[in-house]
């Protein structure tokens, strides 16, 4: 199956993203991105839930700590490759989850909340990419 990269939203630098310029993309390689388009509701919820605590930071903390804690998710734990990408310090990565750990609490650390976490924050970017967008 195909989809215009309008259904995906503006994909921006995420790995597999969908091309800018309008071309057909196969749907089977963006299935989550597809999901959250279309459940944008549903996640902005559960966003506005789990990532609540987080409002008390200002927007560029709040960045930089949802960007490390989504590419800790990525990257299932791994500090080497969270660092590389973020083009950090491995140490500036465990500090920067001890924080995600004390403002987050047990969502981190749990298996099922970490899913809906990285969905939420997932959700988020792509909306601030929409919105960005125009």
């Amino acid at each position: 199956a195909l989809a215009r990269d309008g259904a995906l939203g503006a994909a921006g630098d995420d790995p597999g993203a969908a091309p800018a310029d309008g071309a057909l993309v196969v749907a089977e390689d963006h299935v989550t991105e597809l999901l959250l388009a279309r459940e944008r509701r549903l996640l902005r919820d559960l966003g506005s839930e789990l990532l609540a605590p987080l409002a008390s930071l200002t927007p560029a903390a709040r960045g930089r700590l949802s960007d490390t804690l989504l590419c800790w998710l990525r990257h299932q734990g791994r500090l080497d490759p969270v660092a590389a990408d973020l083009q950090i310090h491995p140490q500036t990565v465990r500090y920067r989850l001890g924080r995600a750990r004390e403002i987050l609490g047990g969502a981190v650390d749990d298996p099922g909340r970490r899913l809906e976490l990285e969905l939420a924050l997932r959700a988020r970017r792509l909306e601030a990419r929409r919105e960005a967008a125009g």
